[in-house]
């Protein structure tokens, strides 16, 4: 039994490390750059989960630009 806590919780935080963004919804008010928006939305990959590309443009949170 303790063995399966372990692993469970071994799985747990590995999930967080592979997917922190799942962990924290981020917004334009949280970069400080248009530069810094522009990488993390292109980091995401496809899609727009964020929302700080409103008109879907392919450009994030124009309004830092």
């Amino acid at each position: 039994m303790n063995l399966i806590l372990r692993i469970i919780a071994v799985v747990l935080i590995a999930g967080l490390m592979v997917f922190p963004a799942i962990a924290q919804d981020m917004n334009c008010s949280d970069f400080r750059t248009w530069r810094e928006a522009q990488d993390f939305y292109e980091s995401q990959g496809p899609g727009d989960p964020h929302g700080i590309d409103r008109d879907g443009d392919g450009v994030a949170c124009e309004t830092l630009r």
